[in-house]
């Protein structure tokens, strides 16, 4: 039976059905493609001896068939378990909820028309937000290769937006269980909704000085893509204890893990799909959340088109004070912009920027 939009303030009820759009829709067809896909994996001899020789990265920007036709862009890939996870999240929601939108970051918009009641509700989905980390993990598992810590991460993210705004979020972080994958922490929060992980209340950690914090960043070689965007990030990096790379979402959500392995988050080139549900859950555990200068995230029309690009800052307030006082004066070393490093399974050479 489908159904209007329900009174506002009805924020939990979405977060409730959010969890059961995950557990009952996505991670079935997730679960069962990333098993398909370990197994084809093993078949591939080719890359096999590549893994073992030269290690994950170089698999990852092979041209060997089996990757090349992951490739969405030069900079990101997309499974076919993605699009049909997507798929029938979506399909859910408009069975469920006559007049509600869906903006997903395989298929794009799916628009109903506004029924009375509806308030304009979209939901935002990314079906898995770190598909290079998952094909990381996935080759790792296959070949017998050991990931360094800490090992990629990634997850099912939905976000719900009420007009311009985010006023709820799910976030669930997949891990390999078995030949499939398997939920082993969901954090849900929003608009007078505490968040919770697993169930149990979480908020943002103590402040740290920004000197020596912790700062995480997927891939900021191919986010920060100009010699001034770098520039910020650099500022940044100059001065905490370390980055760790490869986290995407689940980056985000170790601002709320009580061990602190995560004291800042800097990121930009992100859609809505990818920041929607991090701002109500984020917000709503006392992290602030904004762009590079302090301004909030907002999801309206001009936002939420594909060209659009998110950047993202996200600490505690004191901490976040630090870390935009510290952009602002850059960095105090000559660029380092083209010397990263990191292996993180995109080939920069090339990238290109899309925005």
């Amino acid at each position: 039976m489908t159904s209007a939009f329900p009174p506002s303030g009805h924020v939990q009820e979405f977060l409730t059905f959010g969890e059961q759009l995950i557990t009952e829709e996505a991670l079935p067809i997730l679960s069962h493609g990333y098993a398909d896909l370990v197994e084809s994996l093993r078949a591939n001899e080719e890359l096999r001896k590549l893994a073992r020789s030269d290690g994950i990265n170089a698999v990852l920007t092979s041209e060997d068939s089996q990757i090349v036709e992951l490739r969405k862009t030069n900079k990101e890939l997309a499974t076919g378990a993605e699009r049909d996870a997507e798929g029938r999240m979506g399909a859910r929601v408009r069975e469920t909820y006559r007049g509600h939108s869906v903006l997903g970051e395989e298929l794009g918009a799916r628009d109903q028309m506004p029924v009375e009641g509806s308030l304009g509700i979209r939901w935002v989905f990314d079906p898995v937000d770190g598909t290079t980390s998952m094909l990381r993990m996935s080759v790792a598992q296959a070949y017998g290769i050991p990931l360094a810590s800490p090992p990629p991460a990634f997850g099912v993210t939905i976000g719900v937006l009420e007009g311009d705004e985010a006023i709820g979020g799910v976030v669930a972080q997949l891990r390999p269980g078995g030949e499939g994958l398997a939920v082993t922490r969901l954090w849900t929060g929003g608009s007078g909704v505490p968040t919770t992980c697993n169930g149990e209340l979480v908020t943002v950690g103590p402040a740290v000085p920004l000197a020596g914090a912790t700062l995480a960043s997927t891939v900021p070689e191919v986010m920060f893509h100009s010699e001034a965007e770098w520039r910020d990030f650099q500022a940044l990096d100059e001065i905490v204890g370390r980055c760790v790379t490869g986290q995407n979402c689940i980056g985000f959500m170790e601002l709320l893990d009580p061990a602190g392995s995560v004291d800042v988050v800097f990121e930009r080139d992100l859609t809505a799909p990818d920041t929607a549900a991090l701002v109500p859950i984020l917000t709503a555990a006392g992290v602030r959340v904004s762009d590079a200068q302090g301004a909030s995230s907002r999801f309206g029309p001009t936002e939420l088109i594909p060209s659009y690009e998110y950047i993202v800052l996200a600490a505690h307030p004191e901490l976040h004070a630090q870390a935009v006082a510290r952009i602002q004066s850059g960095p105090d070393g000559p660029s380092t912009f083209g010397q990263w490093k990191k292996a993180t399974g995109v080939d920069v050479a090339k990238t290109t920027p899309n925005r």
